[in-house]
């Protein structure tokens, strides 16, 4: 059984800029799934302990758009320009069966077929 360590929350992008005058944020996204972007109820920017509410998000190829509470305006918005946002586990999309999440790989033991260890995956490189 692999010896992964679950990370605390999940991350998905990170805010670039402000757009528009209402303090509505600009991500770089990092996730895979960036349709569930409009799903989300809740973030966490940076080292925040809290989550911030999300009142609305949408995809603006290549970018995402997040508004949140509490940040009303661009001069607010400026205080979180390269901070990274991450949700937590449980609004995570869903994978198929035989499908993983990189952290739930990483420190997975590997084996041939005869059950021989061949050593451990230290990182996954994505082409």
């Amino acid at each position: 059984m692999p010896t992964w360590e679950r990370p605390a929350r999940l991350l998905i992008g990170k805010v670039l800029t402000s757009h528009g005058v209402d303090g509505t944020l600009r991500l770089e996204l990092y996730t895979h799934f960036p349709k569930r972007l409009s799903t989300l109820r809740r973030v966490y920017l940076g080292d925040e302990e809290r989550p911030r509410r999300v009142r609305r998000a949408q995809l603006h190829p290549p970018y995402g758009l997040m508004k949140l509470a509490g940040i009303d305006t661009p001069e607010a918005a400026v205080e979180f320009h390269g901070q990274l946002v991450r949700i937590d586990h449980e609004q995570a999309a869903p994978l198929p069966p035989g499908e993983y999440y990189h952290w739930q790989i990483i420190g997975a033991t590997v084996v041939d077929e005869a059950g021989t260890r061949l050593g451990t995956v230290t990182e996954i490189i994505e082409t």
